[in-house]
């Protein structure tokens, strides 16, 4: 009987986990849009506005991934 109140139990705790992680990837995905549309001087209200942060806010996501695959050097100067 432990076993099954554990498992409804379990499923409540990542049910709510889950929809704790969607809400936040929403809240992230539209702050990166808002910055994006204050990058651009665009209106997201408006279609053109929002299609124009979308594909900035796209285009800066691929360009920090790049960035992330390029090799980094560090240079410790002698003191």
């Amino acid at each position: 009987m432990e076993l099954i109140g554990g498992q409804i139990l379990w499923r409540r705790v990542s049910g709510e986990v889950s929809d704790a992680l969607q809400q936040f990837r929403g809240l992230a995905s539209e702050h990166r849009l808002q910055h994006a549309a204050e990058i651009l001087g665009a209106d997201p209200g408006t279609a053109e506005g929002l299609l124009a942060a979308m594909a900035h806010a796209l285009a800066l996501e691929a360009d920090n991934l790049a960035a992330a695959d390029r090799p980094h050097h560090f240079f410790l100067s002698a003191s």
